[in-house]
């Protein structure tokens, strides 16, 4: 049963996005508790609750996908502990604060809107509906993402991501904007897009390609290429030319004959990288990308003329 001192239902001012909300006062709960509490609150109809002074409790709203909920907004302020969202179906999430790890963990539809920062392994295999966070998220965002039909997810990252970006990513679409930053420090970690089988990664700014997917280490390579010149397959001169040894520049330098043994030996140990090109949106991509950033500046309340700054940048864009 929901302990009826902790809840009580208030009137606020109708600029407030949780207007005529139910209030949860989280402060003295457990993990255990709270989770109950809101599941309890949802499953007696009570469609948009407010949660305060959030102090890490974890695995909020994971127990709700069995209510197949519907207009379900859950307002959380504070730090939100793990695994927030996971298994989600339909319900909107907003966080005034920081999340922890594995944010909407294979989530199926609704919507994550956190106006803070975010730990690892966010939107892991996500399935299907958006997940938006205003600044940075850590190592592995958007892993094993992937879609079926016209069922596609958006993870959108305002500010940076560490490694390992939309690692075994299948499909949807990880769009990082590096507000703040591009030009000025770090956008994405290494690693970007290893593995990577499907989807695409929108990357704001210009990335160097040895950040993108697994490399080889560079002493095996210039020990393979050595072989070929002993061989006489390669041409000395070529070979000594060779500082940058990514896979992407090997395939533009390399005839394509030995640039064919080098692809063959690189995946006899690794997944070939991503195609990756570096320019701006094309018609398609613009179209698609477009309400999803409208939606995404107006969730956070950016300003609207975010919408054609990033439309008009360039992208290093990963697909596979």
């Amino acid at each position: 049963m929901v302990d009826p001192n902790i809840i009580h239902k208030i009137q606020v001012s109708s600029s407030d996005s949780t207007s005529d909300a139910h209030i949860v006062d989280a402060s003295n709960l457990s993990t255990q508790e709270l989770n109950q509490t809101i599941f309890e609150m949802v499953k007696n109809g009570i469609k948009r609750l407010k949660v305060l002074n959030v102090n890490g409790q974890r695995y909020i709203g994971s127990n709700l996908a069995c209510l197949e909920c519907k207009d379900v907004e859950v307002t959380l302020v504070g730090y939100v502990g793990n695994c927030l969202a996971n298994l989600n179906s339909g319900v909107s999430f907003i966080i005034y604060g920081n999340c922890g790890d594995d944010l909407a963990d294979t989530m199926q539809s609704g919507k994550v809107v956190v106006h803070g920062e975010a730990r690892d392994v966010v939107a892991q295999a996500l399935q299907g509906g958006v997940v938006y966070v205003k600044g940075n998220v850590g190592n592995r965002a958007g892993i094993q993402m992937r879609e079926y039909l016209q069922k596609r997810p958006y993870l959108v990252i305002g500010g940076s991501a560490d490694d390992y970006l939309g690692e075994y990513m299948a499909g949807g679409v990880i769009i990082v904007l590096g507000l703040g930053k591009v030009g000025r420090g770090k956008v994405v970690g290494n690693y970007v897009g290893s593995g990577m089988v499907g989807g695409r990664i929108y990357i704001r700014g210009f990335i160097e390609a040895s950040k993108i997917g697994v490399q080889p280490p560079k002493t095996d390579i210039e020990t393979y290429l050595a072989s070929l010149v002993e061989e006489g397959l390669l041409d000395d001169a070529l070979y000594v030319s060779m500082k940058d040894l990514s896979y992407y520049t090997l395939k533009a330098k390399l005839p394509d004959e030995i640039f064919e043994r080098i692809r063959r030996y690189y995946l006899s140990t690794h997944v070939e990288p991503p195609v990756c090109e570096y320019r701006e949106l094309n018609t398609y991509e613009a179209k698609e990308i477009e309400p999803v950033l409208g939606d995404y500046i107006l969730s956070l309340n950016l300003p609207q003329k975010l919408v054609q700054e990033v439309l008009s940048s360039k992208f290093t864009i990963l697909s596979h």
